[in-house]
């Protein structure tokens, strides 16, 4: 049993410095770097291609990025512990999912103004 708990191991380790031996000579690398002012933590990003805008959720904010500006567009603010972004474009509208308070914060892509907020049970 040892012996195979250490071969599975062996063979795990040669497959992990594989791949991280090919992430580093795969040719990626930093391009150009845009710095973010704010605090709290950083959860999912959504990339609406239409409009080159990066939605990025931010602590208690959404700071959507003008990818093609290099600079942030604007921020939809009172999103409390905001986890995940998504994009409707037929309808110009946007959603926010906020862990903190149980809510959903609707609002209008071109402007970023905040519509609505829909306050849920958390279920």
């Amino acid at each position: 049993m040892k012996k195979s708990s250490l071969l599975l191991n062996i063979i795990m380790l040669i497959s992990i410095s594989t791949s991280f031996s090919q992430a580093i000579h795969s040719g990626y690398r930093i391009a150009d770097k845009i710095h973010l002012e704010g605090d709290g933590g950083w959860d999912y990003l959504t990339m609406d291609d239409f409009n080159s805008r990066l939605y990025i959720s931010h602590g208690t904010i959404c700071q959507v990025l003008d990818v093609n500006g290099k600079k942030v567009a604007g921020t939809i603010p009172d999103t409390k512990g905001i986890h995940g972004i998504a994009l409707a474009r037929e309808l110009n509208k946007g959603f926010t999912s906020n862990g903190r308070d149980t809510s959903v914060t609707v609002f209008d892509m071109k402007t970023l103004q905040v519509i609505t907020k829909i306050k849920s049970d958390g279920q």
